[in-house]
């Protein structure tokens, strides 16, 4: 899953594990940089410059890690939702080589968790280009993609969908989209389509908002529909093809294949507070871990004593009993999660 860099904020470009792969010595004095490239491989302007070196990666003497800022008024520029790569290109003696990463652009509105957002809700501060900023940007990035699969279907930050391809269900009037849906905007179907939306004819395949189908609005404070769920009008189902099992004379119905394209706004418009106070306590979690391998479970002053929990992987923060239960609370868990 690409990571994320948000619109309108500085972004912390950090590469891990620099090393020499022959002789396994951490290249410290290498001399990296950096740039953001579109997904068509068109350079972005002011999207780069070079990286220092930091510290050894997440406490391995033998790899380097480096960071370097892409500046919030080059990142104001980026377009929501689209997709870019950072490319880093690294030289030091006798060693040449270049490492990507995928980035996803996202308004502030959709960042669950960074280094300011967990700073603003712990009180700590964290200097910029630091070895623990550095820590907590890639906590952040792991519990964002944690949570964000844990919960989907519910969708913890907008999203906008452009001619998305969904398969048409045989069997049921009820398409289930990600949820919540605030609205949409168009909904086509093209028998035989296939997921490929370059065969849609916009005027012929357009169905018709509360005559072809109805979105239903099930929240009365938002508007919004919290279920997700599309209902065909007029029609038995919203598609299907007739298919022939091995060895059998007889057909059965199943899922029309990619052939329901929709588009629309989906998401809360931004992550919730509930959402982003939950993330921040999973980041917390692997923060306190990071030097030793495990959080305390106690402390003692007299004497200097300890007890320390088993070691804390992003899993067990995700999962921990205070994270589920802000998640709960905030009406983000799945069913079979809760």
């Amino acid at each position: 899953m690409p990571g994320t860099i948000p619109i309108g904020s500085d972004f912390s470009a950090i590469i891990q594990g620099v090393r020499n792969t022959v002789s396994g010595a951490a290249l410290t004095t290498a001399t990296v940089t950096f740039q953001l490239y579109t997904a068509a491989g068109v350079a972005v302007a002011g999207a780069s410059g070079t990286a220092s070196y930091v510290a050894a990666s997440a406490g391995t003497a033998n790899d380097a890690e480096f960071a370097g800022t892409i500046e919030s008024t080059t990142t104001a520029t980026l377009t929501d939702g689209a997709l870019y790569y950072n490319r880093y290109t690294i030289s030091a003696s006798g060693v040449d080589f270049t490492s990507s990463e995928e980035l996803v652009a996202q308004s502030p509105a959709a960042v669950i968790v960074d280094a300011g957002i967990w700073s603003a809700s712990t009180g700590i501060s964290l200097t910029a280009g630091s070895a623990d900023e550095t820590s907590v940007e890639r906590f952040a990035l792991a519990v964002s993609e944690a949570l964000t699969r844990k919960c989907y279907p519910i969708l913890l930050a907008p999203r906008t969908l452009t001619l998305y391809a969904f398969d048409a269900p045989c069997n049921t009037r009820t398409l289930s989209l990600p949820r919540p849906v605030r609205s949409l905007s168009a909904i086509y179907y093209h028998a035989g389509a296939n997921g490929d939306s370059s065969v849609l004819d916009l005027t012929a395949d357009l169905l018709t908002a509360y005559t072809d189908y109805r979105l239903v609005i099930d929240d009365v404070l938002t508007g919004w529909s919290r279920s997700g769920e599309v209902l065909r009008l007029n029609q038995s189902c919203w598609g299907l093809i007739n298919v022939s099992p091995p060895g059998r004379l007889g057909y059965r119905p199943e899922d029309e294949p990619g052939s329901l394209f929709v588009s629309g706004s989906l998401g809360p418009a931004s992550v919730s507070a509930a959402v982003r106070e939950a993330a921040c306590r999973a980041v917390t979690l692997l923060y306190e871990r990071r030097k030793i391998g495990a959080p305390f479970a106690s402390e003692s002053w007299n004497g200097r004593s300890q007890s320390l929990a088993g070691p804390f992987t992003t899993e067990a923060a995700v999962n921990s009993p205070e994270v589920l239960g802000l998640l709960r609370d905030a009406g983000v868990l799945p069913i079979h999660v809760a």
